[in-house]
């Protein structure tokens, strides 16, 4: 019953992954957002869903599961999230400060850790082979929301050389783990372009993935409103919220 006028070149996601309108034809099926609960932050179920984030990001789970981040806002989030769920944390320096006396941090979970990295699908898993966890993906709002804000603070880049023209951008060398996050925000009413981004490192040619947020549409300032509020790597929570007060509405 639901009726849409789109560009040839505009994405619809459909069971199979995302489409142009041009290359859909009669009887096709469309995924709609459905209709998401917003429940309060901070309650367990959102602290779960940041820890998911964190893991997926910055995290290793293999032998031990160690989240290792640079940004003191996310360490103590990291931290509280260990002790609200029972978890036992040991801090330590990852190695020595760089050259701007930065220090990187390595958050190491003991106490059903293992157990709680094998429950959601993520123990054992690398950076190429990491998925979100299904219950982030069957997640309300406010734990899509939370999910995606702690993913963002570690893997997540604000492109705003010319600031009006603000983009956001989440990469990684997982397609797969892309296509998730995709999906999620678009439960979220936020339409996020995937591109391939072919590269060298090391002298080698290299593969990797981002989705780009842009501006245009209001995609960025619904990223900014729904899913800033979770990011707390505090320079980038800072220029969300900049963002968003001086060209949310534009």
């Amino acid at each position: 019953g639901r009726r849409v006028v789109a560009a040839l070149d505009h994405p619809f996601l459909t069971p199979t992954g995302w489409k142009n309108a041009g290359d859909l034809g009669a009887g096709d099926v469309l995924q709609v957002p459905p209709r998401m609960s917003w429940v309060s932050a901070h309650t367990p179920d959102t602290m779960r869903h940041r820890l998911a984030g964190y893991l997926v990001g910055d995290g290793m789970c293999r032998g031990k599961v160690v989240v290792t981040n640079g940004d003191p806002d996310v360490c103590d989030d990291v931290y509280l999230i260990g002790e609200k769920l029972g978890l036992s944390v040991l801090t330590r320096p990852n190695g020595n400060p760089n050259e701007r006396g930065d220090q990187s941090w390595n958050l190491v979970m003991t106490n059903g850790s293992v157990d709680l990295a094998r429950a959601w699908g993520l123990y054992g898993h690398t950076a190429h082979t990491k998925r979100i966890p299904e219950f982030v993906m069957r997640a309300n709002a406010e734990g899509a929301a939370a999910f995606l804000g702690a993913y963002f603070a570690c893997d997540g880049h604000i492109n705003d050389t010319k600031f009006r023209s603000l983009s956001l951008e989440l990469a990684s060398v997982n397609r797969a783990l892309m296509e998730d996050t995709q999906h999620l925000l678009a439960r979220l009413g936020i339409h996020g372009r995937l591109a391939e981004k072919r590269t060298t490192y090391n002298g080698r040619p290299y593969t990797s993935y981002a989705i780009y947020i842009r501006k245009t549409g209001g995609d960025a300032a619904r990223f900014c409103s729904i899913v800033g509020p979770h990011v707390r790597h505090s320079k980038k929570a800072a220029r969300l919220a900049d963002w968003l007060a001086k060209f949310g509405g534009a």
